[in-house]
């Protein structure tokens, strides 16, 4: 074998495989080269296939890969031997290895012809992009599949998860899988305790409707495993750990799935239950009270020309003299309805039917013995089965009540009479107590003019005027409190100066209390607006009477007003959240001091009644009674209140505020320049003026007051006069009564307006009415303002200056108002009256105490000349109505005597 070998691979036998190209360079560069390159190819193609056996293993025919590549490496050996041996001649090594190729290359030949009908069984490229796109849609629908299949599971867990019914899954055994978290809240266990349980556990503590236990094999669950079933709404109690009962309904289904036992749904139904029983109880008490109730009800339905009966109580079976059972399906006609009474019911059910809400309705219902008042109410509530509306209805007789409102209605018509008559009356007592007191008034103010009047004259005028004045004042309160009982108050706001009203009042009143001797105090807050919107007149009424009922009722001390704005913020309610910043309103406060006799606390409860007087005022024996009840009623028409407190002997203080709005105008078109008017200023046209009144005297005062001054004046007595007159003389201002005979003011005004020459003449109102309504009505007619009687003169000629522009000359001194009386005295006192005997003095007293004016007057003539100064006082008391105090006087002398004389009896008797 050695030898073989040594043979085998020995070289030195031949002569090396160059010598036969005789060595020649460029052939055997050329074989070498061509050798080289054939080698280097073969050898690389094995190692490419390699790699891709080696990459791609799930192809077939791997193995005919490698012996081709084992077949290219030995035909690559071959070429390097032909290299070898041009140096080295071993042939046998070299003839050995293209033996062995020429095997392999057999062996490869003889395996591909075998292979080759598996190799052209094979799909064509064609056949596999086919099959490529095949594999390619049924890749794309099982990925949608599978999308698909991914959602359906995110839906039925998201479902599972939020579902409110609770869900339990179980396997064929009885073992729960799964249990969504309503189960929890239901069951009142968590789901790991749920799931650790079988359906037919023994923990499971349930309970039938009626409250006994519940088997196992009565579960809804159990049942749908065995019978292999749906098993629906099994309801069951389930005793929670915290032995809470919770009412559920269960249904359970077998689950087709290999694995899969059955599902079960549970729902709480424990509300429902309660609702239930609550309902039946309703249903109880409404039944009851159905049957047990006074009035009559029952539910019915509607037929074309009838009404069917299905249900009614006991009082409406009464009615109909059956009973309920009896009644129920008949119809009205067969109980002797009368057809005129169904179709009034049927009118009505219709209505309510189309209204779907209730109607009521009364009717008469009429029978042989009497007739009687009912009232209905319909309603509808369902629709039957067979189509018809059904309503329910209440009957109740009212025929009691029918008769009271009968005779409550023919009480309030001839209340309303009689208010209409005292509306009636009080206006005519209104016109026919002012117009003589408009010449009572006018004509003393004319007098006072005349220079030749002596003094006492003078005095007596002035009597006249203040008498005048105060019944003119007792005729307005009368008037008022009849406006505040008809509520016919109303407001007549108006922009004013209120420091100018506060110094008027001021300045009227401070003489009264200084002739009592007592200090008079008015002081007003620095941050108080001056112009303020409010009832102007109202305020200084209220003012008024409360000072005065200061002073009347106070001895001695002082009265005191204090004015003060108050600060807090004001919640009003307004129509536009603007007009609060456009209009802001404040709310200023009054308060009337004093240190008078004081009001008991009985008193004070029926201070505000009409008609009413404490001790005190019916000891003053003056008064009506009315003032605090309209001055509390003026002030709650602008928008406060007022309130009285008062310890007796110690005084009063009354507190009051009201609304006003803060301006900066003074409605107020003219201020009275406090002097008498005495002429017209030369260069002024001749103003003609028609003065139109069926009273002669009202008519003679206006001329004698106008005619001196240098105006035209004509007169007419009535409406058909007037328009006579005006038609061919064409005044220029026309002074119109405005109640007449044959032609009123209204007409005659309305008459004149209509003409287009008219359009130019000014005509203001004379009214003798106090009513404020009647203002509107006299505007309205075409009445360019007005004037009510009796009147300031001053008041007249303002009123002729606004309108025609006249311009006056007036006195230097001022004699336009009546003044207050200038003579001052000194506080009387009991001495002063000692001068005067006790008959004389218990005369006075009787005198006094009756009101009786001229009997005091005579009285005070029988004084000695030498007490000059009592006489003036006690005459300036007279005059000033201050009777009140002369009382006190008197009252006070008598005490003193009495008290004297039962003093020195005592002495004598010790």
């Amino acid at each position: 074998m050695l030898n073989f070998l040594q043979n085998f691979l020995t070289s030195k036998e031949f002569i090396p495989h160059g010598h036969c190209y005789l060595w020649k360079l460029n052939l055997v560069g050329l074989h070498l080269l061509s050798d080289c390159l054939i080698a280097l190819a073969y050898y690389s193609i094995p190692v490419t296939l390699l790699y891709f056996v080696r990459k791609r293993q799930d192809l077939p025919f791997n193995q005919m890969f490698l012996l081709f590549g084992t077949f290219i490496v030995a035909c690559g050996t071959s070429h390097i031997m032909e290299v070898w041996t041009l140096w080295y001649p071993v042939y046998w090594l070299s003839g050995f290895i293209k033996a062995i190729t020429a095997i392999i290359s057999i062996y490869t030949a003889i395996e591909l012809v075998s292979l080759m009908p598996k190799a052209l069984a094979l799909p064509s490229p064609a056949q596999l992009a086919a099959a490529n796109r095949k594999l390619e849609r049924e890749i794309g629908d099982r990925k949608q599949i599978e999308e698909a299949l991914k959602e359906s599971q995110t839906k039925y867990k998201t479902l599972f998860d939020i579902f409110p019914i609770g869900i339990s899954i179980t396997d064929e055994l009885g073992n729960l899988l799964e249990a969504n978290p309503a189960s929890e809240k239901i069951l009142g266990i968590s789901t790991s305790e749920h799931t650790a349980r079988k359906y037919d556990a023994s923990e499971w503590v349930s309970l039938r409707p009626d409250g006994t236990p519940m088997l196992p094999s009565e579960f809804a669950s159990v049942r749908a495993l065995t019978e292999q079933r749906v098993v629906e709404n099994v309801e069951t109690g389930i005793v929670k750990p915290n032995s809470k009962i919770t009412w559920i309904s269960v249904t359970a289904a077998p689950i087709p799935l290999p694995g899969y036992g059955v599902a079960i749904a549970y729902v709480d139904i424990s509300d429902r239950l309660f609702a239930e029983e609550a309902l039946r109880q309703s249903e109880s008490t409404l039944r009851s009270f159905f049957n047990s109730s006074s009035m009559m009800m029952g539910i019915v339905e509607l037929y074309d020309n009838d009404i069917l009966h299905l249900s009614d109580n006991l009082k409406s079976a009464q009615f109909f003299g059956t009973t309920p059972k009896q009644m129920k399906n008949r119809f009205s006609s067969d109980m002797g309805a009368s057809q005129a009474t169904r179709q009034l019911w049927m009118e009505h059910y219709r209505k309510a039917s189309n209204l779907q809400a209730p109607v009521r309705f009364e009717y008469i219902h009429e029978t042989p013995a009497d007739s009687k008042w009912f009232s209905v109410s319909v309603c509808p509530i369902a629709i039957g089965l067979n189509g018809r509306p059904r309503f329910s209805y209440i009957l109740e007789d009212i025929s009691d009540r029918k008769q009271t409102e009968i005779a409550l209605h023919q009480a309030l018509s001839k209340a309303e009479a009689a208010s209409i008559a005292k509306s009636r009356f009080l206006s005519n007592m209104s016109h026919e107590l002012r117009t003589p007191l408009n010449a009572i008034l006018g004509f003393s103010q004319m007098m006072v003019r005349s220079h030749s009047l002596s003094p006492d004259h003078k005095e007596q005028l002035q009597i006249i005027n203040r008498s005048g004045g105060h019944l003119l004042n007792l005729i307005n309160d009368i008037l008022s409190i009849s406006k505040i009982e008809a509520g016919q108050m109303t407001l007549n706001e108006n922009s004013f100066d209120l420091f100018e009203l506060l110094q008027d009042i001021e300045e009227m009143l401070k003489f009264k209390a200084t002739v009592k001797g007592l200090y008079f105090i008015f002081e007003r807050a620095a941050n108080v607006p001056q112009y303020v919107r409010t009832d102007e007149s109202k305020l200084r009424q209220v003012l008024i009477n409360l000072l005065e009922n200061a002073i009347k009722f106070t001895k001695k001390g002082s009265v005191s007003c204090f004015v003060s704005l108050e600060t807090r913020n004001l919640q009003l309610k307004t129509d536009n959240f603007l007009s609060s910043i456009a209009n802001p309103q404040y709310r200023i406060n009054f308060t009337v001091e004093d240190t008078g006799f004081g009001i008991a606390p009985h008193e004070i409860d029926t201070l505000f009644d009409p008609f009413c007087q404490t001790e005190t005022g019916r000891q003053s024996m003056q008064g009506t009674g009315l003032g605090l009840p309209i001055s509390r009623e003026y002030v709650r028409l602008m928008g406060g209140d007022i309130v009285v407190n008062s310890q007796v002997g110690q005084g009063t203080t009354v507190t009051f505020d009201i609304l006003v709005s803060k301006t900066t105008v003074d409605d107020k078109k003219t201020s009275y320049t406090g002097k008498r008017v005495i002429g017209l200023q030369p260069n002024q046209p001749i103003y003609s003026i028609l003065v139109v009144d069926d009273v002669e005297e009202s008519r003679l005062l206006l001329v004698q007051l106008l005619q001196p001054l240098g105006f035209q004046v004509y007169q007419a007595a009535n409406g058909t006069e007037a328009f006579a007159l005006w038609s061919t003389w064409e005044p220029h201002l026309i002074w119109m009564d405005m109640r007449m005979p044959l032609m009123s003011g209204y007409e005659v005004t309305k008459k004149i307006k209509a003409t287009n020459k008219g359009q130019s003449t000014v005509i203001i109102a004379l009214t003798a009415s106090a009513f404020e309504e009647e203002r509107s009505q006299i505007l309205s007619a075409g009445c360019d303002d007005f004037l009510h009687k009796p009147f300031q003169e001053a008041q007249l000629f303002d009123i002729i200056a606004r309108h025609l522009g006249v311009r006056y000359i007036y006195e230097d001194e001022n004699l336009l108002t009546l003044a207050q009386p200038t003579v001052t005295f000194e506080q009387l006192t009991v001495e002063d009256l000692s001068v005067m005997p006790p008959e004389w003095i218990a005369q006075l007293h009787r005198a006094v105490l009756c009101a009786n004016d001229e009997r005091v007057l005579e009285l005070i003539e029988q004084i000695p000349e030498n007490q000059a100064s009592l006489v003036q006082a006690l005459t300036d008391l007279v005059n000033n109505f201050r009777l009140d105090l002369l009382l006190e006087l008197v009252q006070e002398f008598m005490n003193i005597q009495s008290h004297t004389t039962i003093t020195i009896g005592d002495s004598i008797v010790g």
